[in-house]
C-alpha cells in the first residue's frame, strides 16, 4: 500500500479547477476539473513511458528495463529522457506516477 502525503501530492487538474473557480466564482468545480482533462489530454498521450516496441523501433532496444522508464516525446535517436520527464510531472498526478 502506497502512502498518500496530501501535502505534497500534486493533481494537476483539481489545481486548475481550483484556479479557475476562484478566478470566477461562477465556474462549477465540476465542470472545471472537465476542462483541465480535456486541456491535458494531447499532452498526457505525448508524455507517456515508451513501450519496448517504441524503443525498438526507434533504436533504442539497447535501453534495459531495468534503468527505468523513457518518455516517448521527450527522447530521440541522440538523447533519452528519463520517465517522468518535466512536462509529465507537470499534467500527472503524483499518483499516477509512481
Amino acid at each position: 500500500m502506497v502512502n498518500h502525503d496530501p501535502a505534497t501530492e500534486h493533481d494537476p487538474v483539481a489545481e486548475a479547477a481550483a484556479r479557475a473557480v476562484d478566478k470566477d466564482p461562477n465556474v462549477y468545480t465540476l465542470d472545471a476539473k472537465a476542462g483541465a482533462r480535456e486541456a491535458l489530454a494531447p499532452i498526457r498521450e505525448l508524455h507517456k513511458p515508451m513501450t519496448a516496441d517504441e524503443r525498438e523501433s526507434r533504436w533504442l532496444s539497447w535501453w534495459r528495463d531495468d534503468d527505468g522508464d523513457i518518455c516517448r516525446e521527450c527522447t530521440s535517436s541522440w538523447a533519452v529522457a528519463q520517465w517522468p520527464c518535466p512536462t509529465a510531472k507537470l499534467c500527472y498526478t503524483t499518483e499516477e506516477l509512481q
